[in-house]
């Protein structure tokens, strides 16, 4: 049951921990129980990484998308990337508010890799300012500038004269 394998999911023991996160992929239904066992866990990559798949099956569920949000509040730059590389593979095609004001911040930042590649999933007209001041940075890393520029373009195909300048 949901109450004797959640406890399980931030246990000492790696293998039980590895153990209950593959059960509770399987059980969709228990997304509420397995949220609320895991919130405040997510506070390194390496805890991320081990929980992305168990997130993925059940991120359409509210929980989980709360649980995704207040994790990206409180972490560090290495993990809010890691989860906004669950945000990038979530295919939510409408997200909480929380991660899109989120997702600008990480925008801002001087690592937005991550953070490109999540704006481009959401596809989110909030994000084109940003992404499209990211792809003309000429500071910026050609690979960085030509993410956002292509990410840009999925949510809105018309291309300005300046970015196709870039392009």
């Amino acid at each position: 049951s949901a109450s004797q394998v959640t406890p399980l999911l931030v246990h000492e023991n790696e293998a039980l921990r590895k153990a209950a996160f593959r059960v509770t992929r399987r059980h969709p239904e228990w997304a509420e129980s397995v949220a609320a066992a895991l919130n405040g866990y997510l506070n390194t990559p390496g805890r991320v990484r081990m929980a992305r798949e168990t997130i993925l099956t059940s991120i359409h569920h509210e929980a989980f998308q709360t649980l995704v949000s207040d994790s990206l509040e409180r972490a560090d730059p290495p993990t809010r990337q890691a989860l906004l590389e669950i945000i990038a593979a979530s295919g939510i095609t409408a997200p909480p508010e929380a991660w899109a004001q989120q997702i600008l911040a990480a925008l801002s930042s001087d690592a937005p890799d991550a953070a490109i590649a999540a704006a481009e999933t959401l596809r989110l007209k909030i994000f084109l300012p940003l992404l499209k001041a990211i792809g003309l940075d000429e500071d910026r890393m050609l690979p960085v500038r030509l993410s956002a520029s292509i990410a840009r373009l999925r949510i809105d195909p018309r291309l300005d004269s300046e970015t196709f300048e870039f392009v």
